[in-house]
């Protein structure tokens, strides 16, 4: 079972003082268990020997956990293996469709708080009372008498440390760029792992931006900016993405990753060249470089000729 934690708030109380009425605030909570499906116990799933890469697909989940709960001010309070549910599950990836992942829930949510913000230190005593669970789960499983690796190492702590670092400050960019351009990346693009990536959409919209400006002449915000640029530039390159199957010739890349790396190699081609490539450019040399070989020739062809009809006559030029 996973249990969730849910507050509201009612009409403030009324209370009567020496002084008059004052009124005090009325959280109601209460928690939702739930059952959940095809888990695996945490005596069977860690008794067995994992490789490295498939234990750290277990951290990726619980780390990917830890940082939805921190970043919407839930204090676990008693964050351990023992209380973290393990399943597969399909979840939608935009514009590439239904994807596996492996997925962390909480359970046991009795110690659970809800608040504001939580401070740094409360989010580092959170993963050092993981951490000493690990070591709980080691000492259980060897009293018992299996025999396997450790997932309490050095290497599996400084993993999950540095996973939970990236992924938080991935969360914190988020929130600012939601706060700047009222758009949420999770729903609209999908999952991003990597800091920069944030930054890098907000530097191509802005840039979007003033190239608008330029076109008509006017100022909008960049609330406009970016959903213009997501209707007529980011959709219609992840559709040409998906329809022509280019997330087959490059596995494991989402469409929103494919955008990002290839705007990265963008700058960096341009940035050698001393003038802007231009996307279609980029796209080529990227998919060259990464997986797309001859057979893929009349592919990149179709691809080109769709994303100039997008982006229009800026890209000829760039082309020409």
């Amino acid at each position: 079972m996973k249990r969730s934690q849910k507050v509201r708030e009612e009409a403030p109380i009324a209370v009567n003082t020496p002084i008059g009425i004052h009124y005090e605030q009325n959280h109601i909570s209460h928690t939702v268990t739930l059952l959940v499906e095809k888990v695996l116990p945490d005596s069977l799933l860690y008794s067995r020997n994992f490789r490295k890469e498939n234990r750290q697909k277990i951290w990726d989940a619980i780390v990917r956990l830890f940082v939805q709960l921190h970043g919407n001010g839930v204090y676990w309070g008693d964050a351990s293996l023992a209380n973290t549910l393990i399943k597969f599950e399909k979840r939608d990836v935009p514009f590439v469709g239904k994807r596996t992942f492996l997925m962390a829930y909480l359970s046991d949510a009795e110690t659970v708080e809800i608040r504001q913000k939580l401070s740094k230190s409360m989010r580092e005593s959170e993963l050092n009372f993981f951490f000493e669970s690990m070591e709980w789960i080691n000492e259980d499983l060897k009293a018992s008498g299996v025999l396997r690796e450790e997932v309490a190492t050095e290497e599996d702590k400084e993993y999950i440390l540095k996973a939970y670092t990236a992924l938080y400050n991935v969360e914190r960019k988020k929130k600012k760029f939601e706060q700047k351009t009222s758009f949420n990346i999770d729903k609209f693009l999908g999952s991003i792992s990597d800091p920069s990536y944030v930054d890098l959409f907000l530097k191509h919209i802005e840039e979007h931006k003033w190239y608008i400006g330029e076109r008509t002449k006017k100022e909008i915000s960049l609330a406009e900016a970016t959903r213009d640029w997501y209707e007529t530039i980011f959709v219609p390159i992840c559709e040409v993405f998906r329809r022509e199957k280019i997330v087959d010739v490059l596995p494991g890349k989402t469409a929103a990753e494919l955008y990002i790396e290839i705007m990265t190699n963008k700058y960096y081609l341009s940035e050698k060249a001393g003038r802007d490539v231009g996307m279609i450019e980029a796209t080529q040399n990227y998919a060259m470089r990464f997986g797309v070989d001859e057979r893929h020739g009349s592919l990149m062809k179709t691809i080109t000729e769709n994303m100039l009809k997008i982006l229009g006559v800026k890209e000829k030029m760039l082309l020409s």
